[in-house]
């Protein structure tokens, strides 16, 4: 699975500890750092994580005798 957040804020500072932070926690840049109509400035950021698996169809196993 992978998880998305959209980091933004106004000030420039905020951000660069924001996105260094999540980038040492496995977050990973997706596009560019670009300023938003609101005029704070805005990083999309991914992140693979591992989701649990959830068996479509119990059936039973395949046994030759």
């Amino acid at each position: 699975m992978i998880e998305y957040k959209v980091v933004s804020t106004p000030r420039q500072d905020r951000l660069e500890e924001t996105v260094s932070a999540l980038l040492n926690t496995g977050w990973v840049l997706h596009g560019s750092t670009f300023v938003a109509g609101s005029g704070g400035m805005t990083q999309c950021m991914t992140k693979e994580t591992k989701s649990p698996v959830v068996p479509t169809k119990l059936t039973k196993p395949n046994v030759k005798t």
